[in-house]
């Protein structure tokens, strides 16, 4: 049908090859039902049996020709054809010319064509498109379902979409479903999974570390937890937390399940190392320790050989000992040195040199010479100092035999 429609005469089938077309056509198509046949009938019988079926009688024109004989005819020739009219009142008579007769007949006929070929072409659609099963492809790869569905002629649209317990790359279903009929030319739709849902990243910082850990487990994630001194943040919180393979990324983003999230905790103020405060003045003292958030805890000054009279002569913790910020420090001020007499030690046995150092409050030192001899001095800093003299408590005494 389509063939025989088309513009160009070379183009067209001839007669006989559209009847073999058609021949060849008409055994896959349905029997029609039959149809009435006509029989010949006489005009009369035609008019017997409109008068039966009560349709009326035939109308015939009458025509007046007395009344027409001395009216005056118009004529007018035009290419359409001619148009004859008179006096009358009457409609005028128009007489069309072969030409335009023949082209009326022609665009007639062309309508009838492409009616024709219209209705040839949807027919040929409807009954020759075929149609296949959609298979079920779910579970292969992308490229085997591909190699599946090509013998099917569809057009086939990959659409990406993330899914729970898929590898990416795996086919996840189509549309329409496996078991579907399609016709060739159709569009199916193949769901394709790019892998697990992405997880949306929280903003952990300030949130306790078991919460934290709590959090991104169950997303998916795997935490790695640091931890960092710091002065704002209590112990045991989040100071912060970063992607090591997006550092940019930050909370609301989105990032694949099993990412290592690095989570820095914070074990508080850092430790401080107490500094020397013995031989300072107060005020010196308290801006040395302001600087390190420690504050002074004042004790009932005493006597001290570390310094002056007025200066802080002792301190607890010792240098060097670490405190937690915001830790006390005792001071007390020197009363000055706390002198002790040297006891009776010259021309003394060890044995009788020795106690008497010890309940004094001093420090036995180097001990030189023959001891089963008696004392002959005795040295404090390398100056030789004698019995009843004034030495500080706690020096350390040098002891020399002959």
């Amino acid at each position: 049908l389509e063939r025989a429609a088309r513009p160009a005469p070379e183009d067209r089938s001839s007669a006989l090859e559209f009847g073999q077309a058609l021949a060849a056509i008409a055994g896959k198509l349905p029997l029609p039902e039959p149809i009435e046949t006509l029989q010949a009938k006489r005009f009369e019988e035609v008019i017997e049996q409109r008068e039966q079926e009560r349709t009326g009688e035939l109308q015939r024109p009458v025509f007046d020709e007395a009344a027409a004989v001395d009216k005056p005819v118009t004529v007018v020739s035009t290419p359409s054809g001619v148009t004859i009219a008179d006096d009358t009142g009457s409609q005028p008579l128009v007489i069309a010319s072969p030409t335009e007769v023949k082209r009326h007949r022609t665009v007639w006929m062309i309508g009838v064509l492409i009616a024709v070929t219209v209705a040839g072409v949807l027919a040929f659609q409807t009954l020759f498109t075929t149609s296949h099963v959609v298979p079920d492809v779910a579970g292969m790869q992308q490229a085997e379902a591909l190699n599946v569905l090509a013998p099917f002629k569809w057009n086939v649209v990959v659409t990406a979409q993330r899914s729970e317990g898929s590898a990416a790359g795996t086919v996840l279903g189509t549309d329409p479903e496996a078991g579907a009929d399609l016709a060739e030319g159709s569009t199916l739709t193949m769901f394709v999974s790019e892998g697990e849902p992405l997880a949306t990243l929280p903003d952990l910082t300030g949130v306790p570390e078991a919460d934290a850990i709590a959090q991104l487990e169950t997303l998916g994630l795997v935490p790695n937890v640091v931890r960092a001194d710091n002065e704002d943040i209590p112990a045991g919180a989040v100071i912060s937390w970063v992607v090591p393979e997006q550092p940019s990324i930050v909370a609301g983003g989105e990032v694949l399940r099993g990412t290592g999230i690095d989570v820095t905790v914070s074990n508080g103020p850092a430790m401080r190392d107490v500094p020397l405060i013995v031989g300072m003045t107060l005020e010196q003292a308290q801006a040395a320790l302001a600087e390190l958030r420690l504050t002074l805890l004042e004790t009932p000054p005493s006597k001290s050989n570390a310094a002056a009279q007025g200066l802080i002569g002792a301190q607890s913790p010792p240098p060097g000992e670490k405190v937690a910020r915001d830790s006390q420090v005792a001071y007390s001020i020197s009363l000055g040195p706390d002198l002790v007499a040297l006891p009776n030690i010259i021309g003394n046995n060890i044995s009788i040199v020795e106690p008497r150092l010890t309940e004094a409050g001093f420090v036995v030192g180097k001990v030189t010479g023959r001891q089963q001899n008696k004392l002959r001095k005795a040295l404090v800093g390398g100056q030789e100092v004698g019995n009843g003299d004034e030495i500080p408590r706690g020096s350390t005494i040098d002891l020399v035999f002959p």
